[in-house]
């Protein structure tokens, strides 16, 4: 039972860590570097269910 608490534990502490380093990175970035990537991504498959509604109205 301790041995899985220990394990348990270090793996938030991972976690906590990688969270921190990752708050770090992201105030690097330009304020509007990440949403226009997902509005991107987001566009690119409203597109391609669009693309396909169209081949199924089609047949």
């Amino acid at each position: 039972m301790i041995g899985k608490l220990n394990i348990l534990l270090f793996l938030l502490l991972c976690i906590h860590q990688s969270l921190n380093r990752l708050k770090k990175f992201a105030t690097i970035l330009p304020n509007n570097c990440l949403p226009s990537r997902f509005d991107a991504a987001r566009q690119t498959v409203m597109e391609k269910e669009r693309i396909s509604e169209i081949i199924w109205n089609i047949f």
